[in-house]
Parts: C-alpha cells; sequence; structure tokens
C-alpha cells in the first residue's frame, strides 16, 4: 500500500495529497509544484541562542548574594569570624545566579530549548 503525500501550494497555500514525488499542478491555482520524497525535504535550521534574562530567580539569588557581601563587611567589624563564610556564601551565590540567568532560545522562534535538543518541540527546526 502506497501512501500519498501531502503538500501544501507555495502560491495559494491549498493542501493536497499526491501518490508520489514528481512534479504536479495545483488544482486550485494551476502554480507547477515540484514534489520531493520526504527524506529530500529541506528541514529549516536554527541555532541556540544564549540569553539572559535581566530580571527573574537569577537576579534575585544574584541580589541576595550582595546583600551577604555587604552585610559580610558590617557584620565583620563586630564578628571577625564571620566574615569570611558570609562573604564566601555570598559569593557562590552571585556565581549560582548567574548561571540560572542564561537560558538556551530558539532562534527560529525564540522560545526556550534544552541544550541537549537536536530539535526545536515549537517550531520543528534543526540544530
Amino acid at each position: 500500500m502506497q501512501q500519498s503525500i501531502d503538500f501544501q501550494c507555495p502560491k495559494c497555500g491549498e493542501t493536497l495529497s499526491v501518490p508520489s514525488p514528481d512534479l504536479y499542478s495545483c488544482s486550485n491555482c494551476g502554480q507547477n509544484v515540484n514534489v520531493l520524497p520526504r527524506a529530500q525535504v529541506a528541514q529549516p535550521k536554527a541555532k541556540k541562542k544564549t540569553v539572559s534574562s535581566f530580571l527573574g530567580s537569577g537576579c534575585i539569588i544574584q541580589g541576595i548574594g550582595l546583600l551577604l557581601l555587604i552585610a559580610a563587611f558590617f557584620f565583620g567589624l563586630a564578628f571577625p569570624l564571620l566574615f569570611l563564610p558570609i562573604m564566601l556564601v555570598g559569593i557562590v551565590l552571585i556565581i549560582y545566579g548567574s548561571r540560572v540567568a542564561i537560558s538556551l532560545k530558539c532562534s527560529a522562534c525564540g522560545n526556550n530549548v534544552e541544550k541537549t535538543s537536536k530539535i526545536c518541540p515549537t517550531c520543528k527546526s534543526h540544530f
């Protein structure tokens, strides 16, 4: 049993089904369309863009880290033993917050994608 190939006319947008790859004429507008086998259909290409969000959970974490750095200097005057641990926690939170703020987006549609994904789940573009 041979499956039909669905294609869309580039001129009028009508969806038509044909039995095999060949040159066909659209029944709606008469436009000639070269229908390729499924394996030869070019998939749209996109890139993963690294995007840093200005506001969000990463910003909040960095803000807490910055407050801890400021607090380390004030508490360090009264309690010298607390200076180093509070400062280290503040630095770690600033670094972690900057990592949380970074995400990957599809260059074709702008939706979030995973680092390991090969195809965008929204627009089906290949990376």
